[in-house]
């Protein structure tokens, strides 16, 4: 998914090829780590802007910079 602006709030997904990995993210502009962050169950809908970090599986952190911001 790009960063934009949305008219409409938008559910967002995370995938991984990490065979039963455990994958966080915030939406706080703080990045993740093993300890703190939402663990991914499910998408999730974004309904006012916010950034989103992901960290992933195998404890790679990936910083997106993804800036989702809903009108």
């Amino acid at each position: 998914m790009e960063h934009g602006f949305f008219d409409v709030p938008i559910e967002v997904s995370i995938r991984t090829a990490t065979p039963d990995a455990e994958n966080r993210y915030t939406t706080n502009g703080y990045a993740p780590n093993e300890k703190t962050g939402t663990v991914y169950s499910a998408s999730f809908t974004v309904d006012e802007t916010r950034r989103l970090n992901e960290l992933l599986g195998d404890h790679s952190y990936l910083d997106c910079r993804l800036i989702l911001q809903v009108r």
